[in-house]
């Protein structure tokens, strides 16, 4: 392999041959991309740069713009001209507090903590949705007809279903005359009568019986 003796560098010739004849103190000028001197300070002075604060000038490291705390500049916008944060980009992202959208991920719009407590909230009081309620009353009972009446009321259900019974076995209900089963209300009346023992023929047993009203709630 050939040995190389010379070398040419933006058009100055630098002989290689013997170490002793390498170039000392060479600069490469401005021009051709070097700085044309061999200490910093000519260097700088070469390049032309000029430290301040103004246009044109270079900033240098102590100087104190580059640690003082500044406030940014507030930089939302009304459109996506970042491009629309997704599954799989960041980008803008709209916040929205509604609890029935069907956007996803490609829409750049993001539930709000309160969207998302609305829809947990909705969705446990939809967990257990059936609530089931009992009131009664104590009718005294002698072989006549009385009228009784329980009235029931829970706050955010609807009144679903009702029974109704007597716990004197020698009771009877004669009738059931009136249900209103209403959002938060229910209103159960009716009649009964006493068919127990006769200890005599002509005098009916006589007492008092209760009477058990069950409600069946959906919650609403």
């Amino acid at each position: 392999m050939p040995s190389i003796e010379k070398i040419r560098v933006h058009g100055i010739e630098y002989d290689i041959s013997d170490p002793n004849k390498l170039p000392k103190n060479e600069t490469l000028g401005v021009a051709n991309g070097g700085t044309g001197a061999t200490a910093p300070a000519q260097a700088r002075t070469n390049l032309g740069l000029s430290y301040g604060n103004t246009a044109g000038t270079v900033c240098q490291g102590n100087d104190p713009r580059l640690s003082d705390s500044r406030t940014p500049t507030g930089h939302a916008s009304p459109n996506n001209s970042y491009g629309v944060g997704s599954a799989s980009n960041y980008g803008h992202v709209k916040l929205s507090d509604a609890v029935n959208s069907n956007s996803d991920a490609t829409s750049g719009v993001s539930a709000t903590p309160k969207a998302v407590k609305e829809a947990y909230d909705l969705a446990s009081s939809k967990s257990n949705p059936l609530s089931r309620q009992s009131g009664n009353t104590i009718v005294y009972v002698d072989g006549l007809n009385h009228t009784w009446s329980i009235s029931f009321h829970k706050d955010g259900y609807t009144a679903l279903m009702y029974s109704v019974r007597c716990t004197n076995a020698g009771s009877v209900l004669n009738n059931v005359d009136d249900v209103t089963l209403g959002n938060e209300n229910a209103t159960i009346s009716g009649r009964i009568s006493n068919v127990g023992v006769w200890s005599d023929p002509d005098h009916p047993a006589v007492g008092n019986t209760t009477i058990t009203v069950d409600i069946l709630w959906v919650k609403n």
